[in-house]
C-alpha cells in the first residue's frame, strides 16, 4: 500500500514540476489551464499542493525504507 501511494505521489509531483515552468525573471509560469481561479491564486494553490506532496513523499519514503530493513 505504501509503495502504491508513493508511486502515485511521485507521478503527481513530476506532473506539477513540469506544469510550473520558470520564466526569465525567476518566477514560475503556470502552463496549465487556470481552473483554480486567478493566476496568483493558482500559483499559491499549486505551491501548497507541491509542498504537501513533497512532505508526503518524504514520509512515505521513510516508512518504506524502515519497512524494508
Amino acid at each position: 500500500m505504501i509503495k502504491i501511494t508513493l508511486n502515485i505521489c511521485s507521478v503527481i509531483l513530476i506532473f506539477f514540476i513540469l506544469v510550473r515552468l520558470p520564466d526569465k525573471s525567476g518566477g514560475s509560469v503556470n502552463v496549465g489551464p487556470s481552473i483554480l481561479g486567478s493566476p496568483k491564486k493558482t500559483s499559491q494553490t499549486l505551491e501548497i499542493m507541491m509542498w504537501g506532496l513533497t512532505g508526503l513523499f518524504l514520509i512515505l519514503s521513510s516508512l518504506n525504507a524502515i519497512q524494508t530493513t
